[in-house]
Order: C-alpha cells, then sequence, then structure tokens
C-alpha cells in the first residue's frame, strides 16, 4: 500500500480512485478468467470476426491472441536484423510467422481448424499447443506454456546457432532503400 505522506496534496482521492478501479479489474476477471487473456484483444476479435462466416470459440480467440505474442517476437527480430543490416529472413504476417539466420530458421504456425500451434525450433522438438479454457493458458504435453516466450526461445536458438556458425563475425546486408535509418547506423 501506498502512503499517502509520499503522495502530493489531494492524491488520496485519486490514489482511491485508482484501489478502486483496480479492485474492479481483478473482481472481472475472477469472474470470468478463463479465456480472456486481454479484454481488448477479445473484445477487438468479437468486433473484427463477429461478422466473418467463421464462428470463432472462445478457445480460438485465445489461441488467436497468444499467437499475437509470437508474432510481436518474430516481428521484432527481423526489424531489429534488418535495420542492423543482418542479413534476416522471415515473416510475420498470416498464420506462419517465421525468424531465419543462416541454415537455422524457428517457426510457428496457427491451425485454425484443428485448434493449435505448431512451434518449430532449433535443437528442440516439435511443440503442439493448444489453449485449455479451464486453466485459462496455452498448453503443451509438458504444461502451461506462454506462446510469446515460446517465440523468443526460439529466436534466441536461432541467434545463438547463427552466430556460432558465423563465428560471431556476420556479413552485413545490402543498404535499404529506405534512407531514414540515420540513427541505426553505426
Amino acid at each position: 500500500m501506498v502512503s499517502s505522506v509520499l503522495l502530493p496534496e489531494g492524491s488520496t482521492t485519486r490514489m482511491a480512485a485508482f484501489r478502486s478501479a483496480a479492485q474492479g479489474f481483478i473482481l472481472a476477471h475472477m469472474i470470468h478468467p478463463a479465456c480472456s487473456p486481454d479484454d481488448w484483444h477479445v473484445r477487438l476479435h468479437h468486433e473484427l470476426a463477429s461478422d466473418s462466416r467463421s464462428v470463432a470459440s472462445d478457445e480460438v480467440t485465445a489461441l488467436e491472441i497468444a499467437f499475437g505474442q509470437a508474432r510481436t517476437a518474430v516481428t521484432y527480430a527481423i526489424e531489429l536484423a534488418r535495420a542492423h543490416r543482418i542479413p534476416v529472413q522471415g515473416a510475420s504476417s498470416g498464420d506462419d510467422v517465421w525468424f531465419q539466420l543462416g541454415d537455422w530458421r524457428t517457426r510457428i504456425v496457427l491451425n485454425r481448424r484443428e485448434r493449435r500451434l505448431i512451434a518449430r525450433r532449433p535443437g528442440r522438438e516439435e511443440a503442439q499447443v493448444r489453449w485449455d479454457c479451464n486453466r485459462g493458458t496455452a498448453m503443451t504435453e509438458n504444461g502451461p506454456v506462454d506462446v510469446g516466450t515460446l517465440a523468443r526461445e526460439g529466436i534466441d536458438a536461432v541467434v545463438a546457432a547463427w552466430r556460432a556458425q558465423s563465428g560471431c563475425h556476420h556479413a552485413e546486408a545490402p543498404p535499404s532503400r529506405n534512407t531514414e535509418d540515420e540513427l541505426t547506423r553505426s
């Protein structure tokens, strides 16, 4: 609990309102915790997909949101490598996201029909990920898993293998047509 002595004058009212809002948020998630990893994502999914031909379940919605975490990690890795002129390949759109440096690749595929994710990472067995609505989390056969962490571990494995293969020296990719990258030039 934050002491009102440390807050500017008049802050106790704002702090009480904040506590009330936080308690409401926690209470809302206690009432309906399963299959709602983030209210904004769920609401957006229902707004965008409500008129589509396929009716998605809460399980599919939650799996799509979890897949978004993998997409975020892959997008960041691709863009970071490109900004530093590292020869990278990859894709971060659609239901198949992947990141590759040299001969090493990590890949996560969303299979909507089978309601699962398939993660392939260097040096590891393929991971099958499903959403467990009762637990409110993504699950592999080994237990709960964070899909964003799964993607980041795959990217880390690719980078480590690539660095070991190239002896920590990498060839620069050809300059980008984008000339607005002055801040990332070294």
